[in-house]
């Protein structure tokens, strides 16, 4: 039992008290983030393995397997009890190292703010002939610009330098709605080769506020865009109010914990607010009702982020208000965005909804009562559960807007990849989505288990002569960022069209954002000039020296 001198427990309390606090804290929740062997599995619950937890950076888990070797797999596709595991690790793995002494305490300088002003957006540039040339270079690249002219495009896209940022966010902007993932890898890989390159803080901060915009959340490749908002905040200095604000936003969306958001709308502190709406814009139509009310705000910042949170998730339908607004034109807005949300966004769940298990989600669809049906569809969708077989199931369900929605959730989890159906298939073509989206998930079962394999067992599969796993080392190598260009340009003449593709993004990568080909569908004559133009390129690469 601890006891303390009643003289000058005044002074001896706080600091003993902060002091055995952190321990105590540290003790109860360090076997979150101990490094015993344990099972892990993938969102699916179909594919397991078995090792050590070693680290967690940018969507990624570093592990160490039971045979020693390490591995990587990427944390999205692990399963949600994992996914609490690496985040309750992340987050002891922080107060381990930020727990501060007590003298540290006493003498901390005052925590960094930010300012509403200071997040103020930067906007593109006027459009221009730099934009036309990447509207024809992803013409180029989705096969409906050929020959010369295609590789005259091509050609001038290749060119283009530093001045390209603004067009390029426009671009990908447009390409993100596009069923092709071609031209938005080519594009991202270029944008942030320019991006190193100018290492200018206020271009980072113009591709954080633009990238996105007027993208719907359902669009093919949203989530690409995301991911690429993320890597630009990452790469502004540390005390950059962008990037503290987005540890604010970071802080609100560990553990989906929608209590602490609903807390930090109602904060009479306009910073937080202004994070707790950005939090609340990428939890999808939970916090829909929310985003109306906040159109009141009295920060302007704050109206315009919820605004466009709202027009996202409305798929590009804005109600307004525009800046500046009277009452009566806000009060017309809300009663707009309110109806809207009473119409499209009826069958969303109650705020305990969001957390059903995965048996309670199979057990709504089996009701096979629409509205029950819609509501389990977008917590999958939402909450990235990869359920494709019940999804799959729901293709031969008698509701159009049912058979839609699992569409629509199914190339949410592929991030943009399409299998079909479309709306007026026949029973034939729906057999060929169904197996198309079977096959799909067996490639990326197989892409989850390269990641427990180590970059030497990548670079030999990707020799392999069975197809299915040659794609997947490509594939892994590519998400790597292995240094293996010469493999690479082999490949590009691969019999199997997307080995070839793989390859070519891979390539992209490494050349910085320089592309020669082949465009998606392209013949052989084409493939064999892209090849011939690869293999120049290599003679000239110099393999990067590995950091140190």
């Amino acid at each position: 039992m601890l006891t303390l001198s009643s003289n000058n427990s005044a002074c001896v309390a706080p600091r003993t008290v902060l002091l055995l606090t952190a321990t105590l804290f540290l003790v109860l929740t360090r076997s979150a983030g101990s490094n015993d062997l344990r099972s892990w599995s993938d969102s699916s619950e179909t594919v397991t393995f078995r090792a050590q937890y070693i680290s967690s950076e940018r969507g990624w888990v570093n592990i160490k397997r039971e045979d020693g070797g390490l591995g990587r797999v990427p944390l999205k596709w692990l399963s949600a009890s994992d996914q609490d595991y690496v985040q309750q690790a992340t987050v002891n793995a922080d107060v381990s190292r930020q727990t501060p002494s007590p003298t540290a305490v006493e003498n901390s300088p005052r925590k960094k703010t930010v300012s509403l002003e200071a997040l103020a957006s930067v906007d593109l540039p006027a459009p221009g002939d730099v934009d036309k040339t990447v509207e024809g270079f992803i013409a180029y690249d989705i096969g409906n610009l050929g020959g010369l002219e295609g590789s005259r495009a091509r050609d001038d896209f290749g060119r283009l330098g530093v001045e390209s940022v603004g067009p390029l966010i426009r671009g990908l902007n447009e390409a993100a709605k596009l069923g092709n993932s071609c031209p938005i890898i080519v594009l991202r890989s270029k944008l942030a080769y320019c991006l190193s390159q100018a290492n200018d803080p206020r271009l980072d901060v113009m591709a954080v506020c633009n990238l996105g915009c007027g993208v719907p959340q359902n669009a093919p490749h949203y989530r690409m865009l995301c991911e690429l908002r993320t890597q630009c905040i990452g790469r502004l200095p540390v005390n950059h109010p962008v990037k503290l604000q987005q540890d604010r936003v970071d802080r609100l969306l560990t553990g989906n914990d929608e209590a602490a958001v609903d807390r930090s709308l109602r904060s009479d502190d306009a910073i937080e607010r202004h994070a707790a709406v950005t939090a609340a814009c990428s939890m999808g139509p939970r916090f829909g009702k929310e985003l109306i009310s906040m159109l009141n705000d009295p920060a302007p910042e704050v109206r315009q982020k919820a605004r466009a949170g709202l027009v996202a998730m409305a798929a590009n339908a804005d109600f307004g208000p525009d800046e500046p607004a009277n009452e009566r034109v806000r009060s017309t807005a809300i009663r707009k965005w309110e109806e809207w949300y009473e119409q499209k966004v009826r069958f969303a769940l109650p705020p305990a909804a969001w957390r059903y298990s995965r048996t309670q989600l199979k057990g709504l669809l089996k009701t096979k009562q629409e509205q029950t049906s819609l509501a389990a569809i977008l917590v999958i969708r939402y909450r990235r559960h990869f359920m494709v077989n019940e999804l799959l199931a729901l293709f031969d369900d008698p509701s159009q807007a049912v058979r839609r929605e699992a569409h629509n959730a199914l190339v949410d989890l592929a991030e943009g990849a399409d299998c079909g159906p479309s709306d007026f298939s026949n029973t034939a073509d729906v057999k060929t989505a169904i197996a198309g989206w079977k096959v799909w998930d067996e490639r990326r079962k197989r892409r989850f288990r390269n990641g427990i394999k180590t970059n030497d067992q990548i670079k030999a599969e990707m020799d392999s002569p069975d197809n299915e796993v040659r794609l997947a080392a490509v594939s892994t190598a590519t998400v790597r960022s292995l240094l293996v260009a010469n493999k690479f340009v082999i490949r590009i003449s691969d019999s199997v069209p997307e080995i070839q593709q793989a390859a070519r993004h891979g390539l992209v990568q490494l050349a910085s954002g320089v592309d020669f080909g082949p465009s998606e569908g392209a013949g052989a004559t084409a493939v064999a000039e892209s090849s011939g133009r690869w293999r120049q390129w290599l003679s000239t690469y110099v393999t990067p020296s590995p950091p140190r």
